[in-house]
């Protein structure tokens, strides 16, 4: 198993950082000095990250639920994981934004490979703007510090590919046939203007499946993003050749789903949505829902 936390230590680091964000009492200092050396970090990572391993555990959507993120931990130090991938999402609406992610950032500097952080929707500014995290962080420490939180986000991943075969993103995938390979040459620091101007990362950050349409439709949630079909999701599994997608971005009941003929896993792990939270468990060809 990769260098990991103990239970100890997770438990020590999760207190740190274990105050809503009305009440956010961390140095100005000390965020600083883990937001840049969290940019280091991230900045060595690639666009896709490849990883052939063993067991692996994917957590969904945390949004300033930090009691759950480190219940994912727990979990998957419990379980004797290889790796655990958390699939975007960990700001905005939840009462613990700032301590959910500078407590995973922590620990992502403390154990790399172990714990990876995918971009989600959510990592962004235009969403921080309206659902919370902006105003979090402007109300802790005034302007100007979440211009180094907006700078670290546009550094996560878009996507982890566990040993060639399944894929995990947050939202889901473009509806114009594109290959892992594509993904790879998109540079990163991709700003929100850039995104917008950029299908592929769009999409994959915010697209949703539906088992209702063939190709595509239009999303609820905005202009040029789409609803995915069943065409669309084989096409794109046969031309790399994937098994198994993995997903987070919308809430599901019981914390995990399987669409597309158990193709494609949605996975949500945020206790505020009035669902069960999970994570999901992959051990070779077998498959848990873990409860957290």
């Amino acid at each position: 198993m990769a260098n990991c936390p103990g239970i100890e230590q997770i438990e020590e680091t999760a207190k740190k950082y274990y105050f809503p964000d009305k009440d956010f009492s961390i140095e100005k200092r000390q965020v600083e000095e883990l937001l840049e050396e969290s940019k280091k970090t991230l900045s060595r990572e690639t666009i896709v990250i490849d990883a052939d391993t063993g067991k692996v555990l994917f957590v969904g959507d945390t949004h300033g639920d930090i009691e759950n993120t480190k219940n994912a931990l727990l979990k998957a130090v419990e379980l004797s994981v290889d790796k655990v991938v958390f699939l975007g999402d960990y700001v905005d609406r939840g009462p613990y934004q700032l301590g959910n992610i500078l407590f995973l950032l922590e620990i992502k500097n403390m154990y790399p490979g172990w714990v990876y952080l995918l971009r989600g929707n959510h990592e962004t500014r235009v969403m921080n703007e309206t659902y919370g995290f902006l105003r979090a962080v402007t109300r802790a420490y005034g302007p100007g510090l979440y211009d180094v939180f907006e700078e670290l986000f546009s550094n996560l991943s878009l996507a982890f590919l566990l040993n060639k075969r399944i894929l995990a993103v947050h939202g889901g995938i473009p509806i114009r046939p594109i290959s892992i390979e594509e993904i790879r040459r998109i540079p990163k620091g991709l700003k929100d203007h850039e995104i917008e101007g950029n299908d592929i990362v769009l999409q994959m950050l915010w697209n949703d499946p539906d088992e209702y349409i063939e190709d595509y439709a239009d999303s609820p949630r905005g202009p040029g993003i789409y609803l995915f079909g069943k065409r669309i999701f084989e096409e794109f599994m046969s031309r790399n050749s994937l098994d198994l997608l993995i997903r987070a971005h919308e809430p599901v009941e019981n914390g995990v789903k399987y669409l597309f003929d158990g193709r494609l896993a949605s996975v949500f792990s945020c206790r505020f949505y009035g669902i069960l939270p999970a994570a999901l468990l992959l051990d070779g060809n077998k498959r848990e829902i873990v409860t957290l």
